[in-house]
């Protein structure tokens, strides 16, 4: 008798309100951050677990002053909440937004973005990821759990030096290619539907009560 079944995390492609209106006024008038640069996101949740910190150095190594980086989220511990501050140490390419984004603004945080990152330290598999990639977005994901199952290797990162590299790669790379690469994450989970999941689940259960 088979004992595992794989059912895939379900897709978010219809959960939100789409995004009509213009990115760049987005940006500048929302979200409150400069239009015109190369923008890198994280958001959710803010645990250490998701390596935020690790995150926030990369960039500050990075190469480029043409590329921001936006954090969203909440922050479940206050002393969480001002490590994060310290590590920005008010650098002017970091934004740093704690709190719950609402959901009628998620698609224009996410759409808005040039490259969501995910840097979790330990995890199995991610919501926010798939949330990612329902929108379309380019991923940027740390090598750990199933994050890598879903993600092309180029867009996987190993440490935090390998994680700077793939930043300073991905800033530098075309928005025809940044594009093209949301895409294709797309197809990967488009028809992994909530309905569809449900319905392998439930035949999961019945096929183990038949065996019964």
């Amino acid at each position: 008798m088979k004992k595992i079944f794989l059912i895939p995390h379900g897709n978010y492609c219809e959960d939100y309100s789409p995004f009509l209106g213009d990115k760049k006024e987005f940006k500048k008038d929302i979200i409150k951050i400069p239009e015109d640069k190369f923008t890198f996101t994280f958001l959710g949740n803010i645990r250490p677990y998701k390596g935020v910190l690790d995150l926030i150095s990369a960039f500050k190594s990075m190469n480029s002053n043409n590329c921001q980086l936006l954090i969203c989220g909440h922050v479940t511990n206050p002393q969480d909440l001002e490590l994060i501050k310290s590590k920005i140490d008010d650098n002017p390419n970091i934004y740093f937004k704690p709190g719950y984004v609402v959901d009628n603004e998620i698609q224009g945080y996410i759409k808005t973005s040039d490259v969501m990152v995910y840097p979790y330290k330990d995890i199995l598999t991610s919501g926010s990821l798939i949330l990612g990639m329902s929108l379309k977005s380019a991923c940027l994901v740390s090598n750990v759990g199933s994050m890598t199952e879903l993600i092309d290797k180029d867009c996987v990162f190993n440490n935090d030096s390998d994680l700077i590299d793939k930043m300073n790669i991905l800033a530098s790379t075309n928005s025809v290619k940044i594009e093209a690469i949301g895409i294709s994450n797309f197809k990967k989970i488009e028809d992994d539907t909530w309905l569809k999941m449900a319905t392998r689940l439930k035949d999961v259960y019945s096929n183990l009560m038949k065996d019964n």
